[in-house]
This record gives structure tokens, sequence and C-alpha cells, in this order.
């Protein structure tokens, strides 16, 4: 299967400083059976209750906060300026000692139960209170919360326009702690049958009205903590859903090589790789900076 490639390479790990931004933050906490979950929400300056406008979900990796994934990736400043809001879930440290989201454990792995439905709680708190583009919603993980992006992608795929992930697995690449760190270091299962288990999922979740959900993948080439072949398996393990959510079979009469809903993006660094860039190369390739906003007219055309 040929992917789509854009090879962006860099000698230094590069991470965003933000400038000051006029926007704010707020808290908020959501409840169900499966438990709860706090999240904080930064709320662009220019937003009004009479327009909607985009939200875009962060889905922090282990160890990290809202501020520290706000203040490297700058999504806050892009929001600012572009009108539009950022969710940030926060995992709880009971609920996994270094903060990282289960997405390995089949407990959280599907819709109405576990984590995701807690996240999904989340997007409807926020639509209760503001005024949201619920054509513009879009999920953003890294590392752990890049593989829980996918699973929320597959579980709740009507509530999104387009998933990006930022050193992230494909679908279900785990079902245990084992299973998860054997992922990491050597890639998961054969990704055309988790291609396979994530359009049945769609299927599940979105009654059949799911056809297409763009992704956009990022990764490391020498991330010492997740092997980049990830990266292959989760454009392999989506355009294997894309193909069977086109006619619900795996005829392969589906152009993968023309899908625009594709891309993988490899980042050669000094470093991990799990960092956000801006850089004259990226706009060239048509997207000011590795953010979803200012990618979003490459990844989500067609929508």
């Amino acid at each position: 299967m040929s992917l789509k490639r854009i090879t962006v390479s860099f000698a230094l790990l590069v991470f965003v400083v933000v400038p000051a931004h006029a926007g704010s933050w707020t808290s908020g906490k959501v409840k169900n059976p499966s438990g709860s979950l706090e999240y904080k929400l930064f709320v662009s300056s220019a937003y009004r209750k009479e327009k909607p406008v985009p939200l875009v979900l962060m889905l922090h990796g282990c160890t990290q906060t809202a501020e520290e994934l706000a203040a490297i990736s700058g999504f806050n400043e892009l929001a600012d300026k572009n009108s539009f809001l950022v969710a940030y879930p926060l995992q709880s440290v009971a609920a996994n000692p270094l903060k990282c989201w289960n997405w390995f454990d089949p407990k959280h792995q599907s819709r109405d139960t576990g984590e995701p439905s807690l996240i999904a709680a989340v997007i409807q708190d926020i639509r209760a209170s503001y005024n949201i583009d619920e054509q513009r919603m879009y999920a953003v993980g890294i590392s752990a919360g890049g593989a829980m992006a996918v699973v929320m992608g597959t579980a709740y795929p009507e509530l999104f326009a387009g998933l990006a992930v930022i050193a992230g697995t494909e679908y279900k690449a785990g079902s245990t702690v084992q299973d998860g760190l054997a992922a990491m270091k050597q890639g998961g299962p054969d990704p055309n049958r988790q291609g396979l288990l994530a359009f049945q999922a769609i299927q599940k979740s979105a009654a059949g009205s799911v056809t297409r959900l763009p992704l956009i993948a990022f990764q490391g080439t020498k991330d010492p903590y997740l092997n980049p072949v990830n990266a292959d398996q989760l454009i392999a393990q989506w355009a294997q859903t894309h193909d069977y959510l086109d006619d619900d079979k795996d005829n392969d009469d589906y152009d993968k090589d023309k899908d625009d809903g594709l891309l993988k993006v490899d980042t050669k660094t000094s470093d991990s790789g799990i960092c956000w860039f801006r850089c004259p190369i990226c706009k060239r390739e048509g997207f000011q900076s590795l953010s979803v906003i200012h990618i979003h007219a490459v990844i989500m055309r067609g929508v």
C-alpha cells in the first residue's frame, strides 16, 4: 500500500514560545457512571455567543498538564487569533499514576464506557454552555493522548471533523499494559485487521452515517519512546478503515493514494520528535504550523 508522505527535516528540537494572549481559562468537571473527569477550557477573547465557533479537543501525554501542553503547542494563541475554543481534559493520578490515558485497556477503548465516555461528556458539557460549530470539532492528541484520540475517533466519529495524532498508535494497538509497551517498541497488530475493527466500531457508533474521517499523523523519526513504524501502521489502518467505510467492503476500489484525508508527516529531530514546529517549509507545504487549525486546509479538504 503506497502512502502519502511529507518529510520535514530539522537539526534541533524546537519548542514554541507563546506570547501573551487575551483569552481566558475556565475549568469544569463531568461525571457519569464511569467516574469523573476535570478539564480546562481556553476561550478566545473574540468569542461571541451569537456566532458558532470551532472546538479543538487537546489530549495530553503522560505527566503533562493543560498549561504545559498549551505552552508547547501554541494552541491558545491560535485560538485567540482565530476565534475558537480549546478543551484540555485532565487525566487524574488516581486513574493512572503517570496521568497517561489508558488507551491500552479494553475498558477504555469503546463508546459509552470508561475514559472515552468521560471525554465525550466534556465535549457535551462545553456545547451546553457555548455556541460550538458542530461541524468543526477536532481531536488532537500527543503520545498516550494521540492513541486516545484514535479511540475517540472510532468511538464517537459523529463528533469530529478530523483527527491529528502526534506520536500515537493505530486503533487498539494493545489490550494490556504489556501489549501497549510492546506496540510502542515494535509496532502493533496487523493494520488491516485493526482497520476492520475500527470500521466496525465506527459503524456501531454512528449507524452508517460516517463515510470518512480525515486524519493526520506526526512522528519523530528519532523518537526514543515510540517506534516510528507506529505512524505507518496508523495511516495504513486508517486507510483500511476508509476502504471499508467507502462501500462496506475490503476490495481496494477505494483509491488510498488520492485520499486527501490521510497525511503522514515525519519530523527528523535530534531529540524525541514529540514536539511542535513552526518553520518556512511548513508554509510551502500548505500549513503555517503543525497545529490542527492551521493544517486543516490540508487534512480536512472535502469535509
